[in-house]
């Protein structure tokens, strides 16, 4: 199986070097990013960078909510509603996180 694994991930980055259409080797980059923990998934199917989501946290955690959900839009390119929602469910989980240490 790690074989397997091995030579997926190594065909990947095959990919993203190649001469194939961008968006081609568009995907085999976010697939590998997920794969890599390089991305969050932050709602049903919504990925952003670990490092934008850590930015979010940081933002929440100095009582600045309307800093991470402009951060949100711009990194998720969501509506404001949409925006606002995976907010309020980021603090949630977070704040639950926290309860439970």
């Amino acid at each position: 199986m790690d074989e397997f694994y091995d030579d997926i991930i190594g065909f990947i980055r095959e990919l993203i070097f190649s001469d194939s259409p961008r968006d081609i080797r568009e995907r085999a980059l976010d697939i590998l990013l997920k794969e890599s923990g390089g991305k969050k998934e932050i709602s049903r199917g919504i990925y952003i960078l670990k490092s934008q989501y850590d930015k979010i946290l940081t933002y929440l955690d100095n009582d600045k909510k309307i800093a991470a959900i402009k951060e949100l839009r711009n990194v998720a390119d969501l509506t404001l509603k949409q925006s606002h929602e995976i907010i309020d469910d980021i603090e949630e989980r977070e704040k639950d996180k926290k309860s439970e240490e």
